[in-house]
């Protein structure tokens, strides 16, 4: 199960949403799950909750 874990900058939730696709064409994956985080900043403790059980793993990432 595929997580996000974006950073609201402009094409950072593309970019990640992206590789998640291209994965998802060479391996069966479940839902996929998103948090958001400030730009400068950890995701709050209820993102990162979320993330932790919903996801096996998680790209993290950023991008303008």
């Amino acid at each position: 199960r595929p997580g996000i874990l974006e950073n609201r900058k402009a094409n950072a939730r593309l970019l990640m949403e992206s590789m998640v696709d291209g994965l998802r064409e060479r391996v069966p994956l479940g839902a996929l799950t998103i948090g958001s985080k400030p730009v400068a900043g950890p995701p709050s403790p209820s993102t990162f909750d979320l993330l932790v059980r919903n996801s096996d793993f998680v790209v993290v990432g950023s991008s303008d």
